[in-house]
């Protein structure tokens, strides 16, 4: 806890230092949902062997519009295979069940930082599951 308690000060102090692209991505409440110390991250990716990684990354916030910044410290064994450009997603929830799936391009930064530039963002609570990045239209079921 101590070594994801460190490494959360330090993606809050390097924060301003690594906004990335301004994007409009996010919608506010995902935002604020993704910038709480209490919501909860975890980082899917596959490995160059084929098999899928999941390691939580608790200590993630968005810094951006679009960018989720991060640390892999206390965890770099389990994030050995993640490399700069490969596909990750992230699952942000937290303790009151709201939730949502965030897809981008991982990107390695300096000083040990690491950054999910996103680019899809899908809503898995009720009432409508969708995503809603990049925006779809409605449209309505005329065949079944």
């Amino acid at each position: 806890m101590a070594g994801i308690g460190a490494n959360m000060v330090r993606v809050i102090l390097g924060g301003p230092f690594f906004r990335g692209r301004e994007n409009q991505v996010f919608n506010p409440w995902t935002r604020q949902h993704t910038a709480k110390a209490g919501t909860l991250l975890f980082l899917g990716f596959t490995g160059s062997d084929g098999y899928p990684r999941l390691l939580p990354v608790i200590q993630g916030k968005s810094v951006s519009k679009s960018r989720i910044l991060l640390t892999l410290a206390p965890y770099k064994k389990l994030g050995k295979g993640l490399k700069d450009g490969d596909r990750a997603s992230l699952f942000a929830a937290n303790l009151d069940m709201e939730a949502v799936l965030l897809k981008g391009t991982y990107r390695k930064l300096a000083g040990g930082f690491g950054a999910v530039d996103i680019d899809r963002v899908y809503n898995s609570m009720p009432p409508i599951h969708r995503y809603i990045y990049p925006e779809t239209p409605w449209a309505a079921v005329t065949e079944f």
